[in-house]
């Protein structure tokens, strides 16, 4: 039996890293956005498994909790929808981590770039305007941090074997007919950041120029209670449970017969499946694998 993959592009979840005033100068305030983590992996989960669904069912419309404008199908079976948000947590729980390997780093983000002119246009305003702009230098190992889910799909075969008959028993084989790979990454989204003494704060890389430092502090935005704008995500999230449902419902040949075998995972509600997450630990020994078989 052929495997059909299915890989969808990487969804992008950004994140505001702020500093809200002058008495955090040196260190960074990195955005604890974990319903927002929550809702894309849960509704990509749980629409993948919706339409992979067997038998008598009772259809859930679920909305997001932070991302109000997307809502997506599940279903009424306890032991799936623990095991979609037993693994929800697990990425949630290596956000964290990252999260805190962050908030210790000690090192001073902040520094003024040397050509930085400030306009010199007459105001009545008595507001006192800094000299320079400070801005954030970060380094690469926390500017992102990149994750994978991989739903397979698959049959139980019975195959007879000396060695298991020996014991009394049967071997039974995965047959593998069908992956969803979805990749996603989260990053911190400059864009939203707070601001400093009234001046934007921006990311920029060791080797950027002076030039391209003034450009991305005229485009920052100057609203100290700017909230998160999360509608290109839901737009980017939108678009990926949509191709979801396109693939589950175009491709169908490989779909495997029902079989005794077949409808025992899940009380009869799903085929077999296994669900493995990774995420970018540089560390192997670290490296974050879970499983979770469903036979």
């Amino acid at each position: 039996m052929n495997r059909k993959v299915h890989n969808s592009q990487e969804l992008n979840i950004q994140l505001p890293l702020v500093v809200p005033d002058h008495k955090h100068k040196g260190k960074l305030l990195f955005s604890d956005q974990t319903l927002i983590i929550k809702d894309c992996i849960k509704s990509i989960l749980s629409t993948i498994t919706f339409h992979r669904a067997l038998g008598e069912i009772y259809p859930l419309g679920t909305d997001c909790e932070v991302l109000d404008q997307i809502s997506y199908p599940s279903i009424d079976e306890k032991e799936l929808n623990q095991t979609i948000s037993q693994h929800t947590q697990r990425v949630i729980e290596s956000f964290q981590n990252f999260l805190k390997a962050c908030m210790n780093l000690s090192e001073n983000f902040f520094s003024t770039p040397s050509c930085t002119k400030t306009p010199s246009t007459p105001t009545t305003n008595t507001k006192k305007t800094p000299s320079a702009t400070p801005i954030i230098k970060l380094p690469e190992s926390i500017l992102y941090k990149s994750f994978n889910f991989e739903v397979k799909y698959y049959t139980l075969k019975k195959a007879d074997s000396s060695f298991y008959s020996f014991f009394g028993g049967k071997r039974e084989e995965k047959v593998p007919f069908e992956s969803w790979n979805i990749p996603f990454k989260i990053s911190w989204n400059t864009q939203w950041n707070h601001l400093f003494e009234g001046f934007p704060l921006v990311k920029v890389m060791s080797n950027e120029k002076e030039s391209d430092i003034q450009g991305k502090m005229l485009n920052s935005p100057n609203n100290p209670t700017l909230p998160p704008d999360v509608s290109k995500l839901q737009e980017q999230l939108r678009k990926r449970l949509v191709l979801i449902i396109q693939s589950a419902h175009e491709d169908i040949p490989h779909l495997p017969g029902l079989t005794e075998e077949n409808l025992s995972s899940v009380n009869g509600k799903s085929f077999p499946f296994d669900i493995v997450f990774t995420d970018d630990s540089r560390d192997d020994s670290n490296k974050r694998s879970t499983w979770l078989n469903f036979f």
